[in-house]
This record gives structure tokens, sequence and C-alpha cells, in this order.
């Protein structure tokens, strides 16, 4: 569990970027919400966001306890993710406990706030982000107020696989598909998160959501599968040049430790966009380093945008 919180967390820190008188499907999950106005579908994730204001407001959906997961919110987890806890309370919503956050992060010399709400029970946990500059900080209220009004509909039917703008093809390989997680594709070994067969496999397919200024691409995959969770650990054992249908980027190699200190592979494909977006497939395991670094071979070269 601590591997996914940590996890969790990750996809946390990486989040940086018309009203109407009924509720909205947020798309790619059991959630619907009413957006404030102005803002949009979100592009690439799941929830709304608002082009000219840089603010957004990401829905995602982990299957995992909620008491587990809130436990991981901490001052120093937070931290070791860039992030600062600014404040945080227990709330009744919905008829349950759920908890509400303010959480700030730098990126690029950029202040963030990030309102968050989470809610959920021993099976499923809902976080409900709102992201927005310093500079929107009037947005503050009506992000508040869209963020509340959320609704969970736990028989509302999903493909999050359809949700995504790309897709990759897993048939001749062992992995299933288990969700959909700020417009991030993960397969595991048994479709569960986190997985529990003996074959702890897994593979995250996802983007940048905005553009990166990348001025050595090589670089930043390096310092970018040093900055994983324990990335500290990792030892690149090779990186080569790789095109996926007409894109160019790195395939990387590396092996580290989890939490618990068993070997970890960890197989890194970027591919970076002419436009100045990338996208990322991610895969890990703890067993079978040989078959399972073909298989995320295989599987990362059926990768293709819609």
């Amino acid at each position: 569990m601590k591997n996914y919180i940590y996890l969790f967390l990750f996809f946390l820190s990486s989040a940086v970027f018309t009203q109407n008188a009924s509720l909205q499907i947020v798309t790619g999950t059991k959630c619907s919400m009413i957006p404030p106005k102005g803002f949009i579908p979100g592009v690439g994730f799941s929830g709304f966001q608002q082009a000219e204001s840089g603010a957004s407001i990401v829905v995602m959906e982990f299957p995992a306890p909620f008491k587990q997961l809130v436990s991981g919110f901490n001052g120093n987890a937070l931290k070791s993710q860039g992030m600062t806890l600014v404040q945080s309370r227990d709330i009744e919503f919905d008829g349950k406990t759920a908890t509400v956050m303010l959480i700030t992060q730098v990126v690029n010399n950029t202040n963030y706030f990030k309102q968050i709400l989470l809610f959920g029970d021993s099976i499923n946990t809902v976080m409900v982000n709102g992201i927005y500059p310093e500079a929107a900080s009037n947005l503050e209220a009506e992000i508040k107020k869209a963020i509340f009004s959320v609704k969970y509909n736990p028989i509302q039917t999903v493909n999050g696989e359809q949700s995504a703008e790309f897709k990759i093809d897993i048939k001749k390989s062992d992995l299933k598909f288990a969700s959909i997680i700020q417009g991030s594709l993960i397969y595991t070994s048994d479709g569960k998160m986190p997985p529990e067969t003996e074959n702890k496999s897994m593979i995250i397919v996802g983007s940048s959501f905005q553009n990166v200024a990348v001025e050595n691409t090589k670089e930043y995959c390096l310092k970018r599968v040093k900055s994983l969770p324990y990335g500290e650990k990792n030892v690149v054992e090779e990186i080569t040049p790789i095109t996926i249908n007409y894109i160019e980027g790195f395939e990387l190699v590396a092996y580290g430790f989890d939490k618990e200190n068993n070997k970890q592979l960890i197989y890194q494909n970027i591919l970076f966009t002419e436009s100045g977006t990338y996208y990322i497939i991610l895969g890990t395991t703890t067993s079978d380093f040989e078959k399972n670094l073909i298989d995320f071979k295989a599987v990362a070269r059926t990768f293709e945008r819609k």
C-alpha cells in the first residue's frame, strides 16, 4: 500500500495545467459535477479546464481504501514530491467523513494552489483537485463551489481506455487494464491497483498535458527516471533513441529498489512531440525481468495517438 500511496502522490505532484444548472459527467470517471463558468472538459485528463487562466479541476478515482490513502497525505510525504501542505481538515461530505486540503506547489517559478477534496469508502477513493496559479486566485471561490458539487455514482458505466487521447495494444502481454488516473492509462498483471499477483508488473501510459521546455531530451529522460518514487536508487543500464508512430524519443532501462527493498526493473519510454508536449510509457516489475522487459518494449511499440 505504501508504494501505491507514493504513486498517488506522484500523480498529484504532476497535476499542474459554462456553468450549467445541472451536473456534467466527468469523462472517464463515475463522477459528475457542475464546473465553474468558462471551464470546458479537460484535454487529456478527467475534469475541466480554463486555458486562459491556467486553472483546472482534475477528478481521479482510486481502487483503494479511503482511510489508507488519506493516512499517506502528510507533510513529509507531500514535501518529497515538491508540495507544501498548508491546511488539512476532516469534514462531513455526502453523509461520510471526507478530507479537504490546501496544498501549494511551485512549478516553473509559478506558485500554484491546490484545493483538494478526498472522499470514499473501504474500497474506493475519489480525489477532486482544483488547481490554479496564484495570479488566478480570484477563481478560488468558484473552484471550491465546483469541487463540492461533485457526485459519485457507483453504477455509472465507465470505459477508461476510450476516454484517453492515446492507446496501446496489450493483447500479446499478460497485462490487464486496471484504471485511468488523471488521463493516464494503468495496466497491471492482474487488473488490480496495486497488483496482488506474485508478478507485480505495471505499465502506465500518460502525457505531459502542457508544453514542457526541454532543451536536452536525453538528459530530461535520465533526470525523469531519478524523480520517480525511490528513484534516487535507480541505475540506468541503457538509453537509446527510438521512434514510435513518427514521434521521436528515448527508451531507457534501469534497475532500482521498491519500498520493501525488492530489486525492481524500470522501463521508461518518453516520446517528444513537435508541439512541446511528451508522452511517457513507464513499466515496473519486481520479477521475471527478461520476460517483462520484452513485454514492456513490445507494448510500447504499439503506442499511437487517437
